[in-house]
């Protein structure tokens, strides 16, 4: 995925109103958008490093965000984020963004529970009963992972609910990203600990 204006790094202050991050990037203080109101457990940190993107639309209050493409709609309230088809073949895929890593090397998901996750996954489910292939991508946010697991203790609900759906047809991929200021590319394979 290539964004649509150069990345402008920083480095996180704080965030509040679940919206709004701070971000400081050569000595001044920035507000952006923040679209993730997930926890972030173990990203929201004082001092991480960040990415930013400056939006062209004069418009915006915000000046700065990340920009996200549209989800694809099934059912009557849910939306997955790509659909993959041709004349013989669709399916749905659902991305999930990693970034919590309490043990060295592993990543873990999710950081916090997750309802919207444990839906996806009833969804999807349903999908595969309309002759669609399902598969959630979970997708590292950071460099320093050689694995990946799901937390069980953070979200038991959510574990037992994939691991049932892992039996009915549900494929799981689980890569790294590189980073750049230009974008964002799949990397790395990452093993599953599952």
């Amino acid at each position: 995925m290539n964004f649509e204006n150069r990345l402008i790094s920083g480095l996180f202050i704080k965030r509040y109103k679940r919206f709004f991050v701070d971000i400081k990037i050569n000595n001044k203080i920035i507000t952006a958008h923040c679209p993730n109101t997930g926890s972030m457990y173990g990203l929201l940190k004082k001092g991480n490093k960040v990415w930013i993107s400056k939006s062209n639309n004069p418009n915006r209050k915000l000046k700065y965000t990340l920009e996200i493409k549209p989800e694809t709609k099934f059912g009557l309230n849910t939306r997955f984020d790509f659909l993959v088809t041709d004349k013989k073949y669709k399916a749905f895929i659902e991305v999930k963004n990693v970034t919590l890593s309490r043990k060295k090397s592993l990543a873990e998901f999710p950081d916090a529970i997750t309802v919207r996750g444990l839906k996806h996954i009833n969804e999807l489910l349903k999908a595969s009963k309309k002759d669609y292939k399902i598969f959630i991508l979970y997708l590292i946010q950071r460099d320093d992972c050689k694995s990946f697991t799901i937390a069980k203790d953070i979200d038991p609900n959510y574990a037992i609910a994939l691991s049932k759906a892992v039996k009915n047809k549900l494929k799981i991929l689980c890569y790294d990203c590189k980073f750049s200021s230009k974008g964002i590319k799949l990397n790395n394979k990452i093993k599953l600990k599952i």
